[in-house]
């Protein structure tokens, strides 16, 4: 019988996201918070911003009163990340 590595996967995403936003918005995206914004993109509640690829894309989602940029894994159907506000300045690494 062979194992399935997506639960793997989708909960380095999940942490993932949950730490950008924190790091980038002082966020804690809860479980709730994480499904509305899902579903906002599935029903197309929320701003197509740009196509990556096949499967993935950025969007504009209202998360407690604040317009925020998430990327989405269609596939997955998971916030892969939380985008830097689009007025912050890129800093070199």
């Amino acid at each position: 019988m062979r194992f399935k590595t997506r639960p793997k996967k989708t909960k380095a995403l999940r942490a993932h996201a949950k730490l950008r936003a924190l790091q980038r918005y002082d966020l804690d995206l809860t479980a709730k918070m994480r499904r509305r914004i899902v579903e906002d993109i599935q029903q197309h509640k929320s701003i197509h911003l740009d196509t990556q690829s096949h499967r993935v894309s950025i969007h504009l989602v209202e998360i407690e009163e604040r317009d925020i940029r998430v990327v989405y894994d269609r596939t997955r159907k998971e916030i892969v990340t939380v985008l830097p506000p689009e007025n912050e300045s890129a800093q070199a690494i």
